[in-house]
């Protein structure tokens, strides 16, 4: 098996069996439990390591002081020989994530095989030359589970697993799903995944050593394996099998909240260092909102996760598919982040756009808005279908008769929105007081602190409040005063928040700019207009056109962030014409039409990018020898 595996590898690709064998009788066999530290950083590196069982990753510290993923390390794969080359220190962190075995080769071994084994020393550097090419492009990796736990609070939530397998599976994985009681195997050949029972005789401690024998020997065969345990397991078996899951799915439903926290809490004293493995999932119906995750949740792994489930799941809703979406792409390592630009009432074709992408199956999996973009982001991320958003919108911002009747009526209306505080009770009458850690998708807003002159960002209580700071637009209303800050319409600084998402870890980053086309008039005005001709404008008016012009002007300075930016022109519509949302939305629709093509090619191009690194640990070249 060994030779095997050698042979298979990058640093001992095309190895005939009288030279791979060499390399083992070279080598040292070590054993490493779950969670063990193989080296840390400042060790001497005097070795290298190849895994030949098992899985381990490597990070390093960032300067917050926390843990930074960078890769993980499969069979065959090998790490360490840059600091083993150079007699250097280690400058990142191996550890184990399930019960693994390693070859560990000694520096003065290794530079005898190079004299002794030809070939070697080209596939050392080959292996280099591909990581030093993905640094220089930048590429990131990102961490892809290939054994998670799940574990169910009652028998309600034991089909769980199958949904998940089956979303997995139609994407081309390989999936099992381990579980103490059959599960149903789709019989379509696009969705189709195995089943493998746990045997029910067995001890708590038999149990364990089973799932850790399965896992290990059938690693390099499957893309993911879902444990399914049993919400009748003792909390002293899920202690023994959860060390070989590389993330861990606490699912809980509303209704035993109080049941999920006792038993993670008693888990967590036995087991201290599955914290960072541990996402507490959400399990709703009908996209209702969940409570806010308990403060025995806060050392877990971010982010928890919304899922809603159909309670009539033989038509799958659009929130059942767009949690499926999410968790597929969560399990694949990828994220893909939708930020929305500000352009008051203008932001409403935003709604558009993500009707036309929901069309075709597009789903996020991060939101950040600005301004009107943050007012379109709240409902959708709380999971209104985007018809009631529209017309809500409509409904509630239509002017009344008295400033319908007035000249600029709808700004006017608009106005005395901010001036009055007319935004709140709108946006409590429908949202109460969620938090934003409540939300179906996640939610970051900006806005601008006038005492520092920096932006604020949100992403964590309440969600009015913080859209409610993203829209107040400075010059007509007054900064909202809160903790120490005075705080405005974050356009000033960064209208299309797209780095916000790349900050928590999107991979992919969609903008939609409402003010990409400026309007070529103003107060009825156009460039050829006589001077005699031009109509003096309002104070109002004049101030949204010096934040229409700011918008456009600081989004084409900030787009560095975005892989793909939907344009929408909005130029023929006034800055305060909410009741105009239904044509603002079908422009939104047509731009994000016209960019349909584009999206599906970066899509399968990030899609191929996973593929590629899921796979990377086999041999690059035909297997041959290369004596003589």
């Amino acid at each position: 098996m060994l030779k095997e595996i050698l042979q298979s590898s990058q640093l001992c690709c095309g190895l005939n069996d009288v030279h791979a064998q060499q390399v083992i009788d070279a080598c040292q066999l070590i054993a490493f439990r779950s969670g063990d530290v193989v080296f840390s950083e400042d060790d001497p590196g005097d070795s290298m390591f190849i895994v030949v069982k098992g899985r381990v990753k490597i990070e390093t510290a960032s300067p917050a002081g926390t843990a930074r993923f960078i890769d993980h390390l499969d069979v065959g794969e090998h790490f360490g020989e840059i600091s083993m080359l150079t007699g250097g220190r280690r400058a990142v962190m191996m550890t184990a994530v399930m019960d693994c075995e390693l070859l560990e080769l000694k520096q003065d071994a290794f530079q005898k095989l190079i004299l002794s084994v030809p070939g070697l020393a080209a596939n050392a550097c080959r292996t280099l030359g591909f990581r030093l090419r993905r640094e220089t492009h930048g590429q990131q990796r990102r961490s892809r589970p290939r054994v998670i736990g799940l574990v169910n609070q009652h028998s309600g939530t034991m089909f769980f697993a199958a949904l998940v397998a089956r979303a997995l599976a139609a994407e081309g994985d390989q999936v099992c799903v381990i579980s103490e009681e059959a599960t149903r195997v789709a019989t379509s050949d696009s969705s189709s995944f195995q089943s493998c029972r746990i045997p029910a005789d067995l001890s708590g401690s038999e149990k364990s050593e089973w799932v850790r024998k399965y896992v290990l020997d059938h690693q390099r065969r499957e893309d993911a394996t879902l444990v399914n345990l049993s919400p009748a397991l003792s909390v002293e078996t899920f202690a023994a099998i959860l060390p070989q899951c590389e993330q861990v799915w606490w699912l809980v439903t509303p209704d035993d909240l109080g049941q999920a926290t006792y038993r993670l809490h008693t888990l967590l004293q036995a087991q201290p260092v599955l914290a960072s493995r541990i996402y507490w999932m959400w399990l709703t119906q009908d996209a209702k909102q969940p409570p806010s995750v308990p403060e025995i949740a806060s050392p877990l792994a971010q982010p928890d996760f919304k899922i809603s489930l159909d309670s009539k799941p033989q038509v799958a809703s659009r929130h059942h598919r767009q949690s499926l979406s999410r968790l597929v792409r969560h399990v694949h390592g990828t994220r893909i982040g939708l930020a929305l630009g500000g352009g008051a009432a203008r932001g409403l074709a935003h709604l558009g756009v993500l009707r036309a992408l929901e069309r075709e199956g597009i789903y996020f999996d991060l939101i950040s808005g600005t301004s009107a973009g943050a007012l379109v982001a709240l409902p959708y991320a709380f999971g209104w279908e985007i018809e009631r958003t529209i017309r809500t919108f409509k409904e509630d911002l239509t002017p009344g008769w008295f400033f319908r009747h007035l000249p600029r009526g709808n700004q006017w209306f608009m106005a005395t929105k901010f001036w009055t505080g007319g935004w709140e009770p709108m946006l409590r009458n429908h949202f109460g007081e969620v938090q934003l850690d409540q939300l179906q998708i996640p939610l970051s807003t900006v806005a601008v602190d006038l005492v520092s002159g920096r932006q604020v960002i949100r992403d964590r209580g309440d969600a009015v409040d913080a859209v409610l700071e993203s829209i107040n637009l400075p010059k007509i209303a007054r900064p909202i005063l809160r903790d120490g800050m005075a705080l405005v319409d974050g356009g000033i600084f960064n209208n299309v928040p797209a780095d916000l998402l790349l900050d928590r870890g999107a991979d992919l980053v969609v903008g939609v700019d409402v003010a990409a086309k400026l309007s070529p008039q103003f107060a009825g005005s156009t460039p050829s207009t006589p001077t005699e001709e031009m109509r003096r404008p309002g104070r109002l008016e004049t101030l949204m056109r010096v934040n229409e012009v700011q918008d456009h002007e600081i989004t084409a300075l900030r787009t560095k962030a975005v892989d793909l930016m939907i344009a929408v022109d909005t130029s023929a519509f006034d800055f305060a014409d909410f009741t105009r949302a239904p044509q603002l939305a079908e422009m939104g629709e047509i731009a994000a039409e016209k960019i349909l093509p584009q999206f599906r090619q970066l899509l399968a191009e990030q899609k191929e990018s996973e593929s590629v690194g899921a796979s990377r640990f086999t041999c690059a070249l035909p297997r041959r020898s290369v004596a003589g």
